[in-house]
């Protein structure tokens, strides 16, 4: 879509263009579920990946929701859970910003794979927890016991990735989410991907994390480069790959950026979200549904992060 069709959506009918990305998106999701069930029983698991704000938590946890509805109960678990705890001397590093923190290293293997293949036997499994305040991992208190004919659901950025996740392709069925759509600007030049990713994070990051804006674009370079490492090498896996842009999200993202951006005038990626963001017209967060994959962002979403 280019943005000037795109800006009169937003003047004259901004719930019909809220609509139509949000409608675009079920249909992906729905897709992918009626594959997912027609593979169930031979495959079991379902592994999700895809870049730093692709949207992976709420695409799981919408899918989820599916496939329950489609009598498959379906259990949705977090890499996340599996990182380990920065020793000191990685502190250190992390400081320094010399510490590679999208590496499938920060990933406890070994726990990870002996929890995998219990939760796929049906045995009772202790999950843990990991907290990212404290830096450290603790037991969660839940336990996940899978039926025979229960799915499980794996996201995370390495999910794809056989060291992590073994050569599962015969029992697991794979997805890989993330922007696709480029948005034509004013000049004909094509709006990158990553460019939508980096509107996400940087709303996320504010609102959620106690980020600054600079924090954020400062990362960008190692998430960029962790991406090209651990993440394409292993989107050809995928069965299934779905475009998680919403048209409305430029114009959503507009209000909430927009002046935080142009005051870092120094910032060569500032500026050029900025220009990015002129030429949008503004379209009211409050008119984005509740379980938007655009909420994981935004806040005020009916899933719990």
């Amino acid at each position: 879509m280019n943005i000037l069709t795109l800006n009169q959506l937003a003047a004259q009918h901004p719930d019909q263009l809220i609509q139509q990305a949000e409608d675009r998106y079920a249909a992906q999701l729905e897709h992918a579920a009626a594959l997912i069930q027609e593979q169930a029983k031979e495959r079991p698991v379902i592994l999700l990946s895809g870049p730093s704000g692709s949207g992976k938590t709420t695409t799981a946890m919408r899918l989820e929701q599916l496939l329950d509805a489609r009598g498959f109960e379906t259990h949705v678990l977090s890499m996340d859970r599996y990182f380990k705890p920065l020793t000191p001397e990685e502190q250190t590093l992390l400081k320094e910003r010399r510490f590679d923190l999208e590496s499938p290293d920060r990933v406890d293997h070994t726990l990870l794979a002996e929890q995998l293949a219990s939760i796929i036997a049906g045995t009772p499994t202790a999950l843990p927890h990991f907290d990212f305040s404290t830096n450290s991992s603790r037991k969660s208190g839940e336990v996940l016991t899978r039926s025979s004919k229960e799915l499980l659901l794996l996201e995370g950025i390495h999910a794809l990735n056989p060291a992590l996740t073994g050569q599962s392709n015969h029992h697991s069925t794979r997805i890989y989410v993330s922007v696709r759509t480029r948005l034509q600007l004013e000049n004909g030049e094509l709006l990158h991907p990553s460019r939508i990713r980096l509107l996400r994070r940087l709303a996320r990051d504010s609102r959620f994390r106690g980020c600054t804006l600079e924090t954020t674009i400062q990362k960008l370079d190692g998430v960029e480069l962790g991406e090209e490492r651990y993440i394409m090498p292993y989107k050809h896996r995928a069965q299934i790959e779905l475009d998680s842009y919403h048209a409305s999200e430029p114009g959503v993202f507009r209000p909430q950026l927009l002046q935080k951006l142009e005051a870092l005038p120094d910032n060569v990626v500032a500026q050029e979200l900025v220009e990015v963001l002129r030429q949008v017209q503004p379209v009211p967060e409050t008119h984005i549904p509740k379980n938007s994959l655009l909420r994981e962002f935004l806040g005020g979403s009916c899933f719990h992060y």
